[in-house]
């Protein structure tokens, strides 16, 4: 990791905790938090841990009305499925909304474990 990413990674989480820190929540939990800063915060953690365990949170994070959540959500996701399953956050709204929906189906599937051999890098597939 970047000194560059080192210190942003702390500088969001001192932002969404305050200087003397908070107390450490679930992960789901802060993922879903009210403040966008949270959100931010807690989805980089996941998705740095590769937390298949919130994939059910990160997908609803697909739908946040800010667009650097979104955009993390879907970062975390594919970093932890090794897909982006059509996503795109600067989509237009119906766009998002299409492939959040296979995000949903992916969910309902029952395939929200991590792929033992898929590199995160792998190109970003459109189907479920």
């Amino acid at each position: 990791m970047t000194v560059r990413r080192t210190a942003l990674r702390v500088a969001l989480a001192a932002a969404a905790c305050g200087v003397g820190g908070c107390p450490k929540r679930p992960l789901a939990e802060r993922i879903q938090s009210g403040d966008p800063r949270v959100r931010r915060a807690a989805i980089v953690e996941a998705g740095e841990k590769r937390d298949a365990t919130v994939a059910p949170q990160l997908v609803t994070r697909l739908t946040d009305p800010e667009g650097d959540v979104r955009l993390v959500a879907i970062l975390a996701l594919e970093r932890i499925t090794g897909t982006r399953r059509g996503y795109r956050y600067q989509a237009n709204e119906l766009d998002r909304e299409a492939a959040y929906q296979r995000w949903v189906q992916w969910l309902k599937a029952g395939r929200a474990q991590p792929p033992s051999t898929q590199p995160a890098s792998r190109p970003a597939e459109a189907g479920p």
